[in-house]
């Protein structure tokens, strides 16, 4: 077990020699993460960044905000360990198979939304286990119209591999059944395509560019 200590936290990490993560390697990377566009349209942010506006809340000193953790469905894991007061966000309340994975209509992704407190004007910060739930998430907030998104780059593993407090046991969410999302959904209805012949219709554009995140092996098949 390799021990080091980062700006007083205590970083254990169960490796070999030449798979070690140092401590001050984790901080370089973290420094080049946050920096003073991090609070402008930045939307990666490192767990030292989250752990410092945790502190700040609990200083009383910090604007709301909330924190996700994305997943299809896996319920299990959320209980099992999270990040101090995040609540669990199952992709299937925006998505379906049934659906082809297309989302959900507008009215029952707003309404999914304000059950858990979130309004265009909330700054919230989402992860997960694999990067692709928490994407995912993320892009339908800004979608949505929430101005202030924020993903934890390196996901619930990186903030684990700084040893910073996990908590077990479902989330507790106090729900305002009143709650205004204050804009209309969706704000950025350009953000997607649904047919063939808007992609086909978007590739004219100069500044159009059309990108492919499935495998190799999907992509040339």
């Amino acid at each position: 077990e390799k021990k080091g200590v980062m700006n007083g936290v205590v970083c254990r990490r169960h490796c070999s020699q030449n798979n070690l993560i140092r401590p001050s390697d984790l901080i370089e990377t973290c420094k080049k993460i946050d920096n003073k566009q991090t609070l402008g349209p930045k939307i990666f942010v490192s767990p030292l960044w989250l752990k410092n506006l945790i502190s700040s809340k609990k200083n009383s000193s910090s604007r709301p905000y909330i924190i996700i953790e994305a997943s299809w469905s896996n319920t299990e894991s959320f209980i099992h360990s999270h990040i101090p007061g995040a609540i669990h966000f199952d992709t299937n309340d925006i998505e379906s198979q049934a659906n082809n994975w297309n989302l959900l209509p507008p009215a029952t992704i707003q309404r999914v939304l304000t059950q858990k407190n979130i309004t265009y004007n909330t700054l919230v910060i989402v992860y997960s286990t694999d990067i692709n739930a928490a994407a995912r998430v993320a892009f339908v907030l800004i979608w949505a119209g929430v101005k202030n998104v924020r993903v934890l780059n390196g996901g619930l593993a990186l903030w684990q591999a700084f040893n910073f407090e996990c908590e077990q046991g479902n989330d507790n969410i106090n729900t305002n059944k009143e709650l205004d999302f204050g804009v209309d959904i969706p704000v950025h209805p350009e953000f997607v395509l649904t047919t063939p012949k808007e992609v086909m219709e978007a590739q004219k554009k100069e500044n159009f560019r059309l990108v492919s995140i499935r495998t190799w092996e999907e992509f040339i098949g």
